[in-house]
């Protein structure tokens, strides 16, 4: 969705411009690469970096996929290839073909690359309904490439970071398993969109500019990619195996039979790479490997798309194991969603007993254990020891799957008693208080099972709150910016994402969880996602009549509703705040609600309720704090918007200093950012009234603006600093600036959903394309701004708009000449 409305109208014009200019570039460099070479000293090459800990690494020979080999080969020596989408339904052998071409690139010396990270985001299954993250993806990957700070900033901070690491030199990046965190087929409009804001930008950064080449695999093609189909971003669509290659793979099994047969079994699994795989092993080791007990295996199931052939040979199996230990071990594997540490392992079947989980494993010693999954291992359900931590034990995720959904239809009791020994393991394994996102992780899946356990308050009241969040302290969010994986975590307290919390948690805790899980859907840049919870949470708090977290809900569902251009909504609520606040008696409270309220009068156009409001407010801020005598903070900006537009330059030039300098003592990145801000705006004034001296203090401030808000985890507010910027390029004639900022700050609008500051984007666009004396497109783009002005309501625009209109009304000197 958000990349069919970023390729809307004049964006999808500069987008393809941009990406043509870029491909000129490529081939000039390339040019200049070959013409230069023998002039170039050589040097010695050093060894590749090279970090694939967290991908499957242990996976089966390839068979064929021939085809598939040279057009990884040709991508990597394709300079204007920049990433390649594996898609292909689960078992189809997307992550087999992904390592071995890297496997045969290691023989090579990875054909030059310099840096190789791979990493797989496989949890339990497509089926999985939780909001998986790609926080952890992030942090190692900051590390591996080398950045200072891996915890700093936002996700779309780290994302804008990582991307410039990357490309940094020649890499390959293979990411395994997306589908997880895709939004699943069935939906037209979200189908296999990232729900990962922060991986999506990634990924269309270094699909727009890579040295090297980013390597993805995914049951669902990834929709963020569209847009750069066939020119930077391929799309490698995996079929099943033809007859002969699925008889090679049959032979290769020691499967015996006439051709006719093997290929009648290939047919009769339709070429599904895994399921032919499973039905090999069973039937060499059920039944000497004669092709012709394929019909032991029973009728199919389910539907390919969800692994049908593959869970076909799984019950063969899990028929023939019957009530033994095989059986029981990959029950426990299925309630991972993760590769199985052994010592976890070793909790779920030690005593006491529990019948249908552990009751044939109790007394299996570790030389049968061994035994059992080498077993395992030589049918494919357990894949090969990884030589770099020998006692996890691993499966395809689609038989993690089959089994944890087998477990729980069959024996919920069980099932739900597994999950809560995982979740006392995982707890009792991590640090106290992890510094780390990597230290974090065993936190993070001890919700996940406490949830799965029906654990919901313990959960919350023992893990989550004190442990990740650290109580009002924020941690994991603040300091380590994992707002992915604390969504992910937050999820398992809900029925219904994101409105519906579990009943089994108290009144109190449910308007928590639906509180943090807007605060974390907006930063995540879920604007409209976010609005339902925060609602809910509003409601639960006014109900508990706990005024002061009701009145806070009520500030931030206001400034929600204001971003996405909700102004009607926006104003009703900022009402709502300012009583709840005034119930509350917290004198911060009711002046910065207040101010909330004047913020969207103001939008909505009514400026002299606006002023009376901001004058009360700072009257309540001069007898709270009498050495702070006027608004600060947001609440400073806002104020100095409404002056600036009043024409009191002068007033906000002093007003704004000295925010700054409270700003810099006791606030972060985004109040510095927009006190910065402030004052680029005056300063882009009195430039333009003739200081002399305001122009290079414009630059200065308004590039500590774009800066400063790019480093806060607030992302609403970035585009501000952008479209300022971008207003002082054209007013100062540097057009091609200008645009560099329009489009970031388009993206990061349409990204979100800040319809608001989208239309003042296409305002300053309009502004930018009559400077150019491009009459025509400004038309279209002021129509753009003034239907989207016109849904939000933002009636404090329309001047404006009516004015362009009358300016670009007016006839085009060439146009006047011809029809005269």
């Amino acid at each position: 969705d958000v990349s069919r409305r970023f390729a809307d109208g004049m964006e999808q014009r500069a987008k393809v411009n941009l990406l043509l200019k870029l491909a000129d570039l490529a081939e000039v460099s390339a040019s200049l690469e070959q013409y230069t070479a023998s002039e170039i000293p050589t040097q010695e090459p050093t060894s590749p970096i090279v970090s694939i800990g967290r991908l499957p690494t242990s996976v089966a020979a390839l068979i064929g996929r021939d085809k598939e080999l040279a057009h990884l080969d040709a991508s990597w020596n394709n300079s204007l290839c920049h990433v390649i989408s594996i898609v292909a339904v689960g078992g189809q052998g997307k992550t087999t073909l992904a390592v071995n071409w890297l496997l045969r690139m290691a023989e090579s010396s990875y054909y030059g690359a310099r840096r190789i990270f791979g990493w797989s985001f496989y949890s339990q299954g497509a089926s999985d309904e939780r909001d998986l993250s790609a926080d952890e993806f992030f942090a190692a990957g900051l590390v591996f490439f080398g950045d200072p700070n891996p915890a700093c900033g936002s996700p779309f901070d780290k994302a804008n970071r990582l991307a410039a690491l990357v490309r940094r030199e020649r890499a390959l990046l293979i990411l395994d398993g997306l589908e997880p965190l895709q939004h699943p087929p069935g939906v037209s409009q979200t189908e296999g969109t990232l729900k990962d804001k922060a991986l999506a930008s990634l990924l269309r950064d270094l699909a727009l500019e890579n040295s090297g080449l980013t390597i993805v695999t995914s049951r669902v093609k990834l929709t963020e990619l569209e847009l750069f189909e066939g020119k930077f971003a391929q799309t490698l669509e995996l079929a099943p195996f033809s007859e002969p290659e699925g008889v090679a793979l049959l032979k290769s099994l020691n499967v015996i039979g006439t051709y006719a047969d093997l290929a009648a079994a290939v047919c009769d699994f339709k070429g599904h790479p895994l399921a032919l795989t499973l039905l090999g092993n069973l039937l060499r080791e059920a039944f000497f490997g004669d092709v012709r007990k394929r019909a032991e295996v029973g009728p199919l199931q389910l539907d390919d798309a969800k692994g049908g052939q593959a869970r076909r040979a799984m019950a063969a199996y899990d028929r023939w194991f019957g009530a033994g230990p095989q059986r029981a071990v990959l029950r426990l594997l299925g309630l991972f969603d993760r590769p199985a540490p052994s010592d976890a392992l070793r909790a779920l079947r030690t005593g006491p007993v529990v019948p249908g989980l552990n009751d044939v494993l109790v007394t299996v010693e570790d030389g049968q254990w061994s035994r059992i999954l080498e077993r395992l291992r030589r049918t494919g359900l357990v894949v090969a020891r990884n030589q770099a931590v020998p006692g996890d034990v691993d499966a395809h995720p689609l038989i993690r799957e089959y089994f944890g959904e087998v477990l729980q239809r069959e024996n919920e009791p069980a099932w739900r008693e597994g999950h809560a020994r995982l979740y006392a393991w995982y707890a009792a394994s991590a640090k106290e208080r992890p510094d780390t996102a990597e230290e974090m992780a065993p936190l993070y899946a001890a919700v996940l099972h406490g949830c799965r356990a029906g654990l919901h308050q313990e959960a919350f009241d023992e893990v989550f709150l004190p442990r990740i969040r650290r109580f009002s302290a924020g941690y994991s969010i603040r300091m380590l910016g994992a707002f992915g994986a604390d969504l992910s975590a937050l999820s398992g307290f809900f029925v219904t994402p994101w409105t519906e919390p579990v009943p089994d948690l108290d009144e109190g805790t449910r308007a928590l969880v639906l509180g943090a899980v807007g605060y974390v859907l907006r930063a995540l840049g879920r604007l409209e996602d976010a609005l339902a919870p925060m609602r809910a949470s509003v409601e639960a708090r006014r109900a508990q009549q706990a005024w002061n977290r009701a009145a806070i809900g009520a500030g931030n569902l206001t400034q929600l509703q204001l971003g996405l251009g909700l102004v009607k909504e926006s104003t009703a609520t900022a009402r709502q705040a300012v009583e709840l606040a005034d119930r509350s008696s917290d004198a911060f409270l009711r002046l910065k609600n207040r101010t909330l309220l004047a913020d969207a009068l103001q939008q909505g156009g009514q400026r002299e309720d606006a002023r009376h409001l901001f004058f009360e407010a700072e009257a309540m801020q001069r007898d709270r704090e009498p050495e702070h005598p006027f608004l600060y903070s947001l609440q400073g900006y806002q104020c100095c918007d409404l002056l600036l537009e009043r024409g009191a330059v002068e007033t906000v030039l002093q007003r704004a200093a000295q925010i700054l300098e409270w700003a810099q003592r006791y606030s972060g990145f985004r109040d510095v950012g927009l006190a910065h801000l402030s004052l680029g705006r005056v300063c882009t004034a009195r430039h333009a009234a003739g200081h002399r001296t305001a122009g290079a203090l414009a630059v200065e401030h308004l590039n500590q603006a774009v800066a400063r808000l790019r480093e806060s985890c607030d992302q609403q507010y970035l585009p501000l600093g952008l479209l300022y910027r971008a207003a002082w390029y054209r007013q100062t004639g540097d057009y091609a600036s200008a645009g560099w900022d329009l489009e970031e700050g388009l993206l990061l609008t349409n990204r979100g959903r800040i319809r608001l500051y989208e239309s003042d984007l296409r305002l300053e666009r309009v502004r930018l394309l009559q400077a150019e004396k491009r009459v025509w497109e400004a038309r279209g783009e002021l129509e753009q701004a003034r239907r989207l002005i016109e849904q939000t309501g933002y009636a404090r625009r329309m001047a404006e708009v009516e004015r362009l209109t009358e300016e670009l009304s007016e006839p085009h000197p060439i146009h006047a000449n011809a029809s005269s």
